[in-house]
């Protein structure tokens, strides 16, 4: 991995502060002699930098008000800094992945189908192998959860839905910290197992309708795991009641 620059840094660095409260939304930055001299960078990185916030939704600059912090509702939750920087907050991170949750209900399944319709040969293969993969590695936990992340890249890649596939790289980061608490409820990864399958099965043998429902009930048992592992209760529909 190529380390990270100067102004990678600086944007790390204020776009999670921002997010988790600090400065709060509505508020100004700090003079930029004075975040320079937190940050231990020159003006021209900083101004990159907060260029960089400002095309994620966090913040805006106005000549005399200077750089103010936008609400929530004006940040790109799909920028996948922004949901790093969001999962990383306790106190966020479960409303998130309960979002996420109906989020996936609402697309998954009908990628799944559409996989089924139109995946070529050598897409059901690597789905099938990302399947096998995650046999193999069922009871390592991090290559466990790689492997059902590439089961989902592929099956994504399958469905040859360009706007869904632009929604991929968000999805491996909120995908990743979901298994990662998920995972941890008992035999929760191996009792997913056969969905899997039945997903990779229906896939190759261009069943839309048994790739949706597998992946629905997939999707569902990923929800009761995740609400045993975070134990919250944020007082949105279920997946299962959204269907």
């Amino acid at each position: 991995m190529a380390a990270e620059s100067q102004t990678q840094r600086a944007v790390r660095t204020l776009g999670a502060a921002i997010v988790g409260g600090h400065p709060p939304p509505g508020a100004t930055l700090p003079t930029e002699a004075e975040i320079c001299r937190q940050l231990g960078v020159g003006r021209n990185i900083l101004r990159e930098a907060v260029k960089v916030l400002a095309g994620k939704g966090l913040v805006r600059t106005q000549r005399r008000a200077g750089t103010t912090v936008l609400p929530r509702s004006s940040w790109n939750l799909l920028d996948a800094d922004v949901l790093a920087w969001t999962l990383a907050e306790p106190e966020l991170r479960d409303e998130m992945l309960a979002e996420v949750t109906l989020l996936r209900m609402m697309i998954e399944p009908e990628i799944a189908a559409l996989a089924a319709r139109v995946a070529t040969t050598t897409e059901m293969l690597r789905l099938a192998e990302a399947y096998e993969a995650m046999e193999r590695f069922r009871f390592d936990p991090e290559r466990a959860i790689e492997a059902d992340i590439a089961f989902h890249e592929r099956m994504f890649e399958a469905s040859h839905h360009q706007l869904a596939g632009s929604l991929l790289r968000a999805f491996v980061v909120l995908l990743r910290a979901n298994f990662a608490l998920a995972i941890r409820a008992d035999q929760g990864f191996i009792r997913s197992l056969d969905e899997h399958r039945q997903v990779s099965d229906a896939v190759q043998q261009r069943d839309p309708e048994a790739a949706r429902r597998a992946m629905r009930q997939l999707l569902s048992n990923n929800e009761a795991d995740l609400a045993l592992m975070t134990g919250s209760r944020t007082g949105r529909p279920t997946a299962q009641e959204a269907r």
